[in-house]
């Protein structure tokens, strides 16, 4: 797996540091510019870094907690264009893929994906700090899950 150089991974830090503070600030407009910055950061193919995935995974999320799921799309692809190229995060792409459908509410897709990520990890600790519908979804599907 490709590791990037210290002097590029060290920017790209900088700026998902100062994004993550943007964001906890409440000025996420500039957190998700600073997070577009950093992406813009790995050197081509952007999708076969190791850092990428979570730099996908920090947007992906904070996308998702704010609503914003067409833009969280982008982010989504991206994180599933690295799992594709480089593999598993032990189940941490299958969660975040669970939550992305669950918010598209494609809750059959979501539920799958979910339970992939826990026979994955071995159990439930993914939840653990989430909002606590996405646990009562995996648990309760049927409260979603039309049929």
């Amino acid at each position: 797996m490709a590791v990037l150089e210290k002097p590029v991974q060290d920017k790209i830090d900088n700026l998902s540091n100062k994004s993550y503070d943007l964001y906890e600030s409440g000025d996420k407009v500039n957190s998700y510019k600073l997070m577009e910055d950093a992406w813009e950061l790995y050197p081509e193919p952007k999708e076969n870094w190791n850092e990428s995935y979570n730099t996908a995974r920090y947007a992906l999320d904070d996308l998702l907690k704010d609503g914003k799921i067409d833009r969280a799309l982008i982010w989504y692809e991206r994180m599933t264009k690295i799992q594709e190229n480089l593999g598993s995060w032990e189940g941490s792409y299958e969660f975040y893929s669970g939550k992305f459908l669950f918010e598209r509410e494609k809750y059959n897709e979501a539920h799958e994906f979910f339970k992939k990520s826990v026979v994955i990890r071995g159990g439930l600790n993914y939840f653990e700090d989430e909002d606590p519908k996405y646990l009562d979804f995996y648990k309760n599907p049927e409260k979603y899950i039309k049929k």
